[in-house]
Parts: structure tokens; sequence; C-alpha cells
């Protein structure tokens, strides 16, 4: 999932929130217009998988989302994985 710093109605601390509590693993790239450290040290503390500035090199950028990606779907597997019914010893 992506968010821009600012929204209309919110905040990306608001998205942050609700990719947590999502019921399948959700990795959330913040995006901001501008390279601010604050930005960065407040996205990464409220449990964004990275946050991204318009410098960034295209090939670095297709890294980034490709981890995203891979990261969420593997917590998805094990989770996935714990929720299946045990079976019983013979």
């Amino acid at each position: 999932m992506f968010t821009d710093t600012k929204l209309p109605d919110g905040t990306f601390e608001d998205i942050l929130g609700l990719a947590a509590k999502a019921r399948q693993a959700v990795n959330v790239l913040v995006a901001s217009e501008v390279g601010n450290i604050r930005l960065y040290e407040d996205a990464m503390e409220h449990g964004a998988f990275d946050f991204l500035t318009p410098n960034i090199e295209p090939r670095q950028f297709r890294s980034v989302f490709a981890s995203a990606s891979r990261d969420a779907q593997e917590r998805r597997a094990k989770a996935a994985v714990r929720a299946r019914p045990r079976r019983k010893a013979a």
C-alpha cells in the first residue's frame, strides 16, 4: 500500500494504524515530496515498511516495492499455516 504523508481526511499515521489492524499482512510505503528526517523517523516508528522521496532511483524503487510485496506474501503464508487445523495423532 502506498500513502502520502498528507491526506485530505487524515494522516499517514491513520493509514499505518489501519494496516496494523488488517486481517492480512499489509506493508505501507510512505511517500513524501520532501526528504525530512523527522517524517522518516515518525513513519518508521509507526510501522511503515519504508519511506520514499522523489529522488529515489527507479531501480531502488522497484527493489523496495518487490521487497515489501515479498515480505507481505511471506507473512500471509505463515499466518495461513498457523491458522490451519492441526491433525490429531492416530
